[in-house]
């Protein structure tokens, strides 16, 4: 099996901490964000309602205006920030190996998918509305703050855990049924997997709201949204990092948590990783279901699909019609 060596030099041994820290300060750049993007998303909203509320060509196009806006603006601003911190991190690690000619295709296709998965959000998430409250609430408003820290981060990482256990059985039913499978092997396909070329189909944006967001949702209520921001800041972080091809791995804390070298065993051609760690943040899921496969050394296997290629262009990509493996 062809590897990608990630080295044993003694300038490696910051890489662990690198990576924990990466996971922190990108993490934190959501909250960090809220201020001022808050008041600009309530203005676009305002705007946009009002167009509406006129009525009439006008109003529409221009609510349509407003509304693209909004989702391009104020929504998309700071995922699309993390990743865009995200893939110069990979690239100065990286330097000095080959670039991939299809940056503007990645570009396109991660930004395609994200705008989907937003929108999505938007328009199903209304219907996910009769929550039944928190899930636990042991610390009223007057105990004292180190108790309802406590029940923050509790709920905080009970929210994780429900989230990845979805995560995990829709990741395997993508993997299972053709139809799932058609749109998810978009995301198998490239063989030189990096973060700027972790493709997600918009498609599958749509399913993963049905087969995740909307039962987690109704499992986790009670999470307020500042939490809900690091649950969206942690994923978004986690999603990247896992897919990079650079030398940032979490070390010891890789079995409690995913790193890229968890996951490249996941996006194996080698026959004996097929249908493996599933787990999107907790390797436990696993372990738990037998499909965990533990890590060995520092080198990430070769990636992609044996019969077909990475889509070449943007219509290959959007029809989830991707290239046959010449014999």
């Amino acid at each position: 099996m062809a590897t990608a060596a990630l080295g044993h030099d003694a300038g490696s041994r910051w890489l662990v901490p690198a990576g924990l820290a990466l996971f922190v300060l990108l993490g934190l750049l959501m909250s960090w964000a809220e201020p001022w993007v808050v008041p600009i998303a309530a203005q676009q909203k305002a705007l946009l309602l009002e167009r509406f509320a006129e009525g009439g060509l006008p109003g529409y196009a221009l609510g349509g205006v407003h509304g693209a806006a909004w989702i391009g603006i104020v929504i998309l601003l700071r995922p699309m920030a993390l990743l865009v911190m995200v893939v110069l991190f990979e690239s100065w690690l990286t330097r000095g190996q080959p670039r991939p000619q299809d940056r503007l295709l990645a570009w396109t296709a991660r930004g395609l998918f994200l705008t989907v998965t937003y929108l999505t959000d938007m328009a199903l998430g209304r219907y996910v509305t009769f929550l039944p409250g928190p899930l636990f609430d042991f610390a009223g408003p007057a105990s004292p703050s180190a108790l309802r820290t406590l029940e923050m981060g509790l709920l905080l990482l009970l929210s994780l855990l429900v989230a990845d256990f979805f995560q995990y059985w829709a990741h395997r039913a993508y993997h299972r049924f053709a139809l799932l499978w058609r749109f998810h092997a978009v995301h198998h396909a490239p063989r030189r997997l990096d973060v700027l070329h972790n493709f997600e189909h918009p498609v599958e944006a749509v399913f993963s709201w049905f087969l995740i967001a909307a039962p987690a949702n109704l499992v986790i209520a009670g999470v307020d949204s500042s939490q809900l921001d690091l649950l969206a800041a942690f994923f978004l972080v986690q999603n990247d990092l896992v897919h990079t091809k650079a030398r940032v791995h979490l070390g010891p804390f890789g079995r409690v948590l995913t790193d890229n070298r968890y996951h490249f065993i996941h996006h194996s051609r080698d026959p004996r990783h097929f249908n493996t760690n599933f787990a999107a943040i907790f390797p436990l899921i696993d372990m738990a279901f037998g499909t965990y496969v533990k890590p060995q050394g520092d080198r990430l296997p070769e990636t992609g699909l044996d019969d077909r290629l990475p889509p070449r262009r943007l219509s290959q990509y959007f029809l989830a019609n991707l290239p046959r493996q010449p014999r």
